[in-house]
């Protein structure tokens, strides 16, 4: 069967988008990021994802060849991959390239795991018990490592670190809030929330669990139903937490974009040949740049805008052609070789030719005149 080659464009198609929206939505928890934090908009089931290929890939050979990618392994038949078992390794090798051009990777130990409402480690001693209680959390869609020991806990958070951590109060080799602390001491492993189960109902015991650093403390008996809300919730705040780093990671990339355009801006302004400002209506200067302040024989852009207080009667020989200008702006907007006679600082006269727009605000409001001034 021959696939379609994808046009030559540098946005996704529609299909493509969604198929890569939803593969996100399903594996995110299990994919870790291989760009530098700020680097990049993060991609997640909600982002513009055409905005996240232009923040991975500047150059646009690439970025065309990267969406030729996407959309080519998009386009492989989906009935072809889940019809049968021979093509499951073929479809678990085109999402992880799918997921490796959008910057991420699958978390140690992830790769060949299916997706989940998110992965918890269980701590006890009690392996009948933690056995129980893994089929539980499995029902509800969790993937659940066992650990009856605080060593065995140990190896495994070494080899995959989980969404969250139980923890049964009484260890084989040490208390469940000596290992919470031990934990929460660690860079590596302070930021997984712990809920801590134990069998006394008492404010002492309690306040020993929160200070360990848990998130929670349940006491047995309990429903499983109520852990699940325990961890759903943990669940929701940290996805609120990523989205917050996320937008606050874009917000800084569109800062940094916006604050490069006006240095850009700026350069262009002050180091233009041409004598180049903006002034209000009634003849006060706001910006000039140095070639203008050159051309009126002042020392500098500050000096001419401290000088000039009034463009009409101090600069146009004139005064009568300052408001001709004006009523022409207010009907046409723009005005191209404006042609004048203005006195320099040291009284000598010379002819301009200006070419001036009006500049307004998003919501129509007259903000400026902005010129050009030969």
């Amino acid at each position: 069967m021959s696939i379609p080659e994808p046009k030559s464009i540098t946005q996704l198609s529609v299909s493509t988008t969604y198929y890569v929206r939803k593969l996100l939505h399903q594996n995110l928890q299990r994919l870790q990021s291989i760009v530098a934090m700020g680097a990049s908009i993060q991609a997640d089931e909600v982002s513009d994802i055409n905005a996240v290929l232009n923040s991975l890939y500047l150059e646009d050979e690439e970025l065309a060849a990267v969406v030729s990618q996407l959309d080519r392994a998009v386009a492989t038949p989906k009935a072809m991959l889940s019809q049968s078992e021979q093509f499951q390794k073929q479809r678990s090798e085109l999402e992880e390239k799918i997921f490796w051009l959008l910057g991420y990777r699958f978390r140690s130990g992830q790769r060949d795991r299916p997706s989940s409402t998110g992965s918890v480690l269980v701590v006890k001693g009690d392996r009948a018990a933690a056995a129980a209680m893994k089929i539980a959390l499995q029902r509800h869609g969790y993937a659940v490592t066992i650990a009856s020991s605080a060593q065995q806990a140990k190896a495994q958070l070494n080899l995959n670190l989980p969404d969250a951590i139980v923890v049964a109060m009484q260890l084989p080799d040490m208390t469940g809030d000596q290992f919470c602390r031990q934990l929460k001491a660690s860079d590596y492993f302070a930021a997984v929330p712990i809920i801590l189960i134990g069998t006394v109902d008492t404010l002492a015991e309690e306040t020993k669990a929160f200070e360990s650093g848990a998130i929670d403390y349940l006491v047995k008996p309990f429903q499983i139903q109520e852990l699940i809300l325990r961890l759903q919730a943990r669940g929701q705040l940290q996805e609120f937490q990523k989205r917050l780093t996320q937008n606050n990671q874009q917000l800084q990339l569109e800062v940094q974009k916006t604050r490069r355009l006006e240095e850009r801006s700026r350069a262009v302004f002050e180091d233009a040949v041409v004598g180049m400002f903006q002034s209000t209506e009634d003849g006060q200067y706001l910006q000039v740049n140095r070639s203008l302040a050159t051309l009126y024989g002042y020392d500098s852009p500050q000096a001419l805008i401290q000088q000039v207080i009034g463009i009409e009667f101090q600069l146009y020989v004139d005064s009568q052609r300052r408001q001709e200008f004006v009523t022409y702006m207010k009907r046409f907007k723009s005005v191209v070789a404006f042609e004048s006679q203005v006195r320099r600082q040291n009284g000598s006269t010379i002819w301009i030719s200006e070419s001036v727009r009006s500049v307004f605000s998003e919501s129509g409001e007259f903000l400026f005149y902005g010129c050009l001034t030969g």
